[in-house]
C-alpha cells in the first residue's frame, strides 16, 4: 500500500486530542493512537498537556493508520462517519462519555459477548475491549423498537452469543427486565444470571432459539413473581437435571429455577450428560466420543445430545438435515453417570434412515418414545445386546415404520416392564416375528414386544450372533 502524505500539524491535534480527554501528557506515536481512544473513558478530568505545531513538516504514513484511529473513534460515539485525517481530532474532542452509576450493556471487542453492569463508567470489570456501550432503561422497553442498540433480531442483536451479569448489577434498580433477549437468536449461554435483581420477566428469553445454559451459583433463590412466555421457542435450552420447555412452550417465570421443572444450571452440580455427534456429508449420522478431527470426510453438522433430557425433539443439532441422514452409527460413547438414559425422538422422521448400528452402546435406557417413529425406509433393526431391563416408556417407539420387517434381538432377550406402550407398532404393516406372527392392528403396543417362539408370540426374531 502506498504511503500518504500527512502534515504533521494533524498528528498533533489527534494527539492533542487524546491527551485533552485522557487528561494526561504522554507523547503518542501514530500507532499507539487507537489504543489511546479505545482506553478514553471520559473519568478523566480534561487537563492533558496540549502541545504547539512547531516548525511545519510534511511528512508519509501508512494510510491505515488512519483508518484504525478512525474505527476506534466509530467505536466510541457509535457513528458511521468516514472521517477525513483532519477531522478526527474535532471527533475526539467531541467524544462524550455515559458516566454515572447507570445500569448498562457492554458490547465487547467483537460484539458476540456482552456484560450487563452497573458501575459508574462503562469499563469492562472483564478488563475486555468495549466496543459499544448503552444505558438500561430501569422501567425496560414498552417495544423491542425502543432498545437503543437495535430491535429484536437487529443483526447487533442476533450477533450475542454470551451474556454476562456482572455481580454489580444485582444492585441496579430494574423495575422489569421482561423482554430483554427478546429475538437473540443467536444467544447460547448467560452466566451470573443470580445477579438480576427484578420481579418481572415476560418473555425474556422469547425467541432465543439456540440458548441451551443459564447458569446460576448453588442455593439460588429467584425473585420473580411475574412473566408469561419466558421460555418461548427455546427449542435448545436444557436445565442442569435435564428438563427443558416443550418446543413451543409458553414457561412462565416459575421454570426460572433450579433443580426438577427448572431450566437454570448450577456449574457446581451440572447433572446434563452429553453425547457427540457429526452428520457427514455421504448421510452417516456418527456418534463417537474418540472422533478424529483429521477424518477428512466432509461434515454437513455437529453437536450433541443430551442423553438424560426426556424433550430432545426440538434439540437434535441434526433436526434440518433429517431428510439426508441414512445411516446411525453408535461407535463410541461416554460412560454416563445418569442412572436414566432417555432416547426419546433421537431418530423420529429421518425419512431416508435405512439403518442403524451400535444401539447396544447406549445402557440404562428407561424411554424410547418415537425413538425411531416415521422411518419409512427402514427395513430392519438390531437390538442384539441392548439391555431392555430398564425401559418403562416405549410410546410410538416405531410408530409408522411402513417398510419395517426384522426386528432382531438374542436370544437372552427378556420383554421389559412398560408403564407407557400405546401405539409401539402402530403402522408397522410390514413386521413379521421370528416365528411368523405377523403384525396385528390388535397388538399394537409392548404386549409383543418379546421375542416371537414357541413360548411367546411376539414381533422380535431371536438371531445368533
Amino acid at each position: 500500500m502506498p504511503k500518504q502524505l500527512v502534515n504533521a500539524s494533524v498528528l498533533t491535534d489527534i494527539a492533542n486530542a487524546i491527551r485533552w480527554q485522557n487528561g494526561e501528557d504522554t507523547l503518542y506515536k501514530p500507532s499507539e493512537m487507537p489504543a489511546a481512544i479505545e482506553a478514553l473513558d471520559g473519568s478523566k478530568e480534561k487537563t492533558g498537556t496540549q502541545l504547539g505545531y512547531g516548525e511545519p513538516c510534511v511528512g508519509t504514513i501508512d494510510p491505515g493508520i488512519f483508518d484504525e484511529i478512525a474505527n476506534a473513534v466509530r467505536a466510541k460515539n457509535g457513528d458511521s462517519t468516514e472521517y477525513k485525517p483532519e477531522e478526527l481530532a474535532q471527533a475526539i474532542l467531541d467524544l462524550e462519555f455515559n458516566l454515572g452509576l447507570k445500569p448498562r450493556v457492554l458490547f465487547l471487542e467483537n460484539c458476540t459477548e456482552i456484560e450487563l453492569t452497573y458501575l459508574e463508567n462503562s469499563k469492562s470489570p472483564s478488563g475486555k475491549k468495549v466496543a459499544l456501550s448503552y444505558e438500561i432503561n430501569p422501567d425496560g422497553y414498552m417495544s423491542s423498537m425502543q432498545k437503543p442498540w437495535g430491535w429484536s433480531f437487529d443483526p447487533l442483536t442476533t450477533n450475542i452469543a454470551i451474556a454476562r451479569f456482572d455481580e454489580s448489577f444485582q444492585n441496579a434498580p430494574m423495575n422489569t427486565f421482561a423482554g430483554f433477549f427478546y429475538g437473540c437468536t443467536g444467544l447460547k449461554e448467560v452466566y451470573g444470571f443470580q445477579y438480576l435483581n427484578t420481579t418481572a420477566v415476560g418473555e425474556l428469553f422469547s425467541g432465543c432459539s439456540n440458548l441451551v445454559s443459564i447458569y446460576v451459583n448453588t442455593g439460588y433463590e429467584p425473585p420473580f413473581t411475574e412473566g408469561e412466555d419466558v421460555l418461548y421457542e427455546n427449542n435448545d435450552l436444557i436445565g442442569g437435571t435435564g428438563w427443558s420447555p416443550s418446543t413451543y412452550s409458553s414457561a412462565d417465570y416459575t421454570a426460572l429455577k433450579l433443580g426438577d421443572g427448572g431450566a437454570l444450571t448450577d456449574p457446581e452440580n451440572d447433572q446434563r450428560e452429553w453425547i457427540p455427534g457429526k452428520l457427514y456429508a455421504n448421510g452417516v449420522l456418527e456418534f463417537n466420543n474418540y472422533a478424529s478431527e483429521d477424518d477428512p470426510r466432509p461434515v454437513l453438522c455437529s453437536g450433541s445430545l443430551c442423553v438424560n433430557s426426556s424433550n430432545i425433539w426440538a434439540r437434535r443439532f441434526y433436526a434440518s438435515f433429517a431428510a439426508d441422514i441414512e445411516r446411525v452409527n453408535i461407535r463410541n460413547v461416554p460412560s454416563f453417570n445418569a442412572s436414566e438414559i432417555h432416547c426419546d425422538n433421537w431418530f423420529d422422521g429421518l425419512t431416508n434412515l435405512k439403518k442403524i448400528s451400535g444401539l447396544e452402546k447406549l445402557k440404562n435406557v428407561v424411554s424410547a418414545s418415537y425413538m425411531v417413529a416415521e422411518c419409512p425406509e427402514l427395513e430392519e433393526i438390531d437390538l442384539n445386546k441392548f439391555d431392555p431391563s430398564k425401559l418403562t416408556d416405549t410410546y410410538r417407539m416405531f410408530w409408522k415404520d411402513e417398510k419395517l420387517q426384522t426386528i432382531y434381538a438374542d436370544s437372552t432377550w427378556q420383554k421389559p416392564t412398560l408403564t407407557k406402550s400405546e401405539e409401539m407398532f402402530e403402522g408397522c404393516t410390514k413386521l413379521v416375528g421370528g416365528n411368523k406372527t405377523p403384525y396385528s392392528p390388535e397388538h399394537t403396543d409392548g404386549e409383543r414386544f418379546c421375542l416371537d417362539d414357541e413360548e411367546s408370540t411376539g414381533y422380535l426374531t431371536s438371531k445368533t450372533y
